[in-house]
């Protein structure tokens, strides 16, 4: 039980190099002392964590935390995407979809009221927000999301460079 809690503390603490060395020499192990369900078991892991990192995505030389917004609009359908860059690493997505209706709204208001109720208390919050347009009161927002984090939060249109194309990737 210990060990795996002691793997999956590397995992979440983004060691994951040092992860894959263990798993693989525990593998070994198990394999030498002829243990090969144990090594089984070992592979198994190792498949997992290795298949977790391939899907990750290196999309920045920097320890900065990122959420970048994606939208889209098109003929009664609209989608917003939040990709979450931890760290340089693309960790995850989150997309939200509205579909069948036609939204009179102009699209930098209807992002800033998501973008309102997206930081809740819960989410965490992180050191940039990219936009792909420009809302209103966007200083307001960064005073607020700096506030709640405790910490400067910038909140930004990009308009050229890598910032720009992880928000075309958004």
């Amino acid at each position: 039980y210990l060990e795996q809690v002691h793997h999956t503390a590397l995992f979440l603490a983004g060691k994951r190099s040092e992860l894959v060395s263990e798993l693989e020499g525990k593998m070994k192990e198990a394999s030498a002392e002829l243990a090969f369900e144990r090594a089984a078991l070992y592979r198994d892991q190792l498949k997992a964590v290795q298949s977790t990192l391939e899907t990750q995505s290196v999309v920045q030389l920097s320890d900065v935390d990122q959420d970048v917004f994606g939208l889209h609009r098109e003929a009664g359908m609209i989608q917003v995407v939040v990709l979450q860059v931890r760290g340089g690493k693309l960790l995850g997505k989150r997309e939200f979809s509205w579909k069948g209706f036609v939204l009179p709204t102009p699209l930098g208001e209807l992002l800033s009221s998501l973008l309102a109720q997206y930081y809740e208390p819960e989410i965490t919050i992180p050191d940039e927000v990219l936009l792909p347009l420009e809302i209103e009161n966007s200083d307001g927002l960064s005073e607020l999301l700096g506030e709640r984090r405790g910490k400067k939060v910038s909140v930004h249109v990009p308009q050229r460079g890598r910032k720009s194309k992880l928000v075309r990737l958004a």
